[in-house]
């Protein structure tokens, strides 16, 4: 016979398992450099601790190449193979989810990780740029040409950050780290098209595919003004 009394009971003490849900939200706005010039996120505060962070930003040109600079700075490429994957975001659109954990709610250090990605961004790589990137000389281009390449690339993402209440306004300052662990690239070598030039066309890809997901780490410091609901 089934004891009803149990089963409530049970369930009782099931959800008192978990800590309780105060839902908050808060709307932020801000800079993550080098990957978003001008950034926006919704910020909900599941409780005293968790949270969830979305949002999206704007990957000028400029900071595109500052992020490229930054890659060759550090030794993860070279300089032409970091010019060419620097265009390849100019304007782009920059998303990223994140889960996180406050160590104090009422303020102070933080901890985030998710993911992020560049979509639909591009510029012009130049031929000796493109040449450098894939270590020959190529048939489809000269190195005085410029090249169209695009990059959508996909990354994991971690934060350390520290923040100030003041009323119903807050302040963020993060550092972090960007791992690029999948991308999608395109390039147009020329206007002409014949197997050759589909053929070299494809080996940049494949080395800007390979570029990306290889040694680059992208270090970013961001700073956030939000608003509390």
């Amino acid at each position: 016979m089934v004891s009803w009394q149990g089963i409530f009971l049970s369930i009782g003490l099931m959800v008192g398992a978990f800590p309780a849900v105060a839902l908050t939200a808060e709307v932020e706005a801000g800079m993550d450099l080098p990957v978003q010039m001008i950034g926006a996120k919704m910020r909900f505060n599941i409780n005293d601790h968790f949270f969830g962070v979305g949002g999206m930003g704007f990957t000028s040109a400029s900071m595109a190449q500052l992020l490229a600079d930054s890659s060759y700075t550090f030794g993860q490429t070279s300089k032409e193979t970091s010019e060419v994957l620097g265009a390849s975001l100019e304007k782009s659109l920059y998303l990223n989810l994140q889960l996180g954990y406050d160590f104090k709610r009422s303020g102070g250090w933080y901890i985030m990780g998710g993911y992020s990605v560049f979509l639909n961004g591009g510029g012009h790589a130049s031929g000796n740029e493109i040449e450098g990137l894939v270590g020959r000389d190529l048939v489809a281009i000269t190195a005085s040409q410029n090249a169209h390449v695009e990059s959508n690339v996909h990354n994991l993402t971690a934060h350390l950050g520290y923040s100030w209440f003041f009323d119903m306004f807050a302040f963020y300052w993060e550092f972090g780290l960007v791992k690029p662990v999948y991308a999608t690239s395109k390039v147009i070598l020329s206007e002409s098209v014949n197997s050759a030039v589909l053929d070299e066309e494809d080996q940049v890809v494949k080395d800007m595919d390979s570029a990306w997901t290889g040694d680059i780490w992208i270090y970013t410091t961001g700073f956030w003004i939000s608003y509390n609901f």
